[in-house]
């Protein structure tokens, strides 16, 4: 319902109710997510950044020479 209204109320109401289910659900509740900002040299190969955490691949990592 909150993506398919273009009425802010509507969209507040069902968001609402999205946030207590996930509150009511979870084990934790999320009090922020950090903004990383990573730079590697360009000999740094493999790195594939999932979107949740940057070094979950670290072992397929390689510098060329």
């Amino acid at each position: 319902m909150a993506v398919s209204s273009y009425d802010v109320g509507v969209r507040k109401r069902a968001y609402a109710v999205i946030q207590r289910h996930l509150a009511d659900d979870l084990p934790m509740i999320f009090l922020y997510w950090p903004k990383y900002r990573l730079a590697f040299t360009s000999a740094l190969h493999g790195v594939d950044d999932n979107g949740f955490t940057e070094t979950w691949n670290v072992g397929e990592w390689y510098l060329s020479p």
